[in-house]
């Protein structure tokens, strides 16, 4: 398992006990990004259909049906940016505001034409990530890569995202965690 963080001091000196287990295999990571435009034609379509059913389930407050759907929707694609913005939203809704702040900063970091191409989404991003921008310096970023894709993880206190695979990358609040 590779472990990258990017936190301040006291995020790395709460997890430094896993990092400490874990250093002969970390190192730094980051997300790596699937463009839906390198999709084959079943991926896109796959895509677009859990895509939607999050959306639907998202719209029906399902959260945790949805969530399952946007999770695989993200392991297809992680450019669209209605699907991480929903993504996103539903970390807001459950009141995991680290992943809100993951999903939400990520879109926020997009160059301006991707922002301008999607205008309602950012109008509305905007607003959801002021209502939760001060919780953001509470977490400090998370990123587990493993050397097998899909291992499963167990990390008690994440909140919805407890019970996850890898590759893993969120926010979560500054403190220790088992994995």
């Amino acid at each position: 398992h590779r472990i990258r963080k990017i936190a301040n001091r006291s995020f790395a000196l709460g997890l430094a006990g896993l990092f400490t287990m874990l250093l002969p295999v970390s190192a730094y990571a980051e997300r790596p990004e699937i463009d839906c435009d390198s999709l084959t034609e079943s991926d896109m379509q796959q895509f677009y259909a859990l895509s939607g059913d999050c959306a639907n389930a998202s719209n029906e407050k399902k959260y945790e049906e949805a969530m399952a759907k946007c999770t695989q929707a993200m392991t297809l694609c992680t450019t669209d940016v209605y699907t991480e913005y929903t993504y996103g939203r539903l970390f807001q809704l459950t009141e995991d505001y680290g992943g809100a702040c993951y999903h939400f900063e990520r879109l926020m970091a997009r160059p301006k034409s991707v922002q301008k191409d999607n205008a309602d989404i950012y109008k509305q991003l905007k607003k959801n990530m002021g209502a939760i921008e001060s919780r953001c310096s509470e977490f400090g970023l998370l990123e587990i890569t493993c050397t097998d894709k899909d291992i499963e993880l167990a990390i008690p206190g994440l909140g919805t995202m407890c019970n996850t695979k890898c590759p893993f990358y969120s926010k979560v609040k500054i403190g220790s965690y088992p994995i």
